[in-house]
């Protein structure tokens, strides 16, 4: 019985625990997805400088993130196309 009770517990800390790992990657990847649409809204208003900031914190603070190569490539696409001073 105590054999059941102590991998019952182990199976719900893992449990829990994975849970709280993905919620944390998705909550990151949803600020870092704002961020982009942030920097991809200043890029179309001409505000070459602030979105190039943005997509670097990108980069920097969520770089694990599907965003951040997004952001990497945009800064690359800027740089070819002579926007960033």
């Amino acid at each position: 019985m105590k054999k059941t009770v102590s991998l019952r517990m182990i199976m719900i800390t893992v449990v829990v625990m994975g849970c709280m790992f993905f919620l944390g990657c998705s909550g990151a990847e949803k600020k870092a997805q704002d961020l982009y649409e942030i920097a991809a809204f200043e890029e179309q208003q001409f505000n070459y400088e602030h979105a190039t900031e943005l997509y670097n914190q990108i980069i920097q603070e969520y770089p694990d993130t599907a965003t951040a190569p997004k952001a990497q490539h945009a800064l690359e696409r800027l740089d070819k196309t002579k926007k960033i001073k």
